[in-house]
C-alpha cells in the first residue's frame, strides 16, 4: 500500500517543480528510485509465494507502467491468502515481524494444549 501511495503522490510532485523551472532530469531521479524500489520489493515478496520464474517476470512487469499496479495487487494478495492460511492474521498494511511471532506463539500454545 506505501508504493501504490508513493506512486501516486510522486507524480503530481514533479509536475509541480516541472513549473518551477527546475530541468526535468533532476526531477526524474527520485521517479526512477521508486520504479527500483518497487520493482525489487514485488520481486523479492513474489519470490517468497511464487517460484523464482514468475518472481522475474513480476519484476519485469513492474517496470512498466501500466501493469506495476495490477501486479503489485495481485502478488499482495497471493502474499496475505499465504499468511491466513498459516493462521496469521494480517491487517490492511501487513504485519511486522513482531506481531507474526506474537501470533505464531499463541497458536503454538494454543495447539500444544
Amino acid at each position: 500500500m506505501l508504493l501504490v501511495f508513493a506512486g501516486f503522490t510522486i507524480v503530481p510532485w514533479l509536475f509541480s517543480l516541472i513549473g518551477l523551472g527546475i530541468p526535468v532530469r533532476y526531477l526524474l531521479i527520485p521517479f526512477w528510485c521508486y520504479i527500483l524500489v518497487s520493482t525489487v520489493v514485488v520481486f523479492r515478496l513474489s519470490q517468497l509465494v511464487y517460484s523464482t520464474s514468475i518472481a522475474i517476470l513480476c519484476g519485469l512487469l513492474m517496470l512498466t507502467v501500466i501493469l506495476g499496479l495490477p501486479v503489485l495487487a495481485i502478488v499482495n494478495q497471493k502474499a496475505v491468502r499465504v499468511l491466513k492460511r498459516q493462521g496469521l492474521k494480517p491487517g490492511p498494511m501487513g504485519m511486522s515481524q513482531s506481531e507474526a511471532r506474537i501470533q505464531l506463539r499463541s497458536l503454538r500454545k494454543r495447539d500444544e494444549s
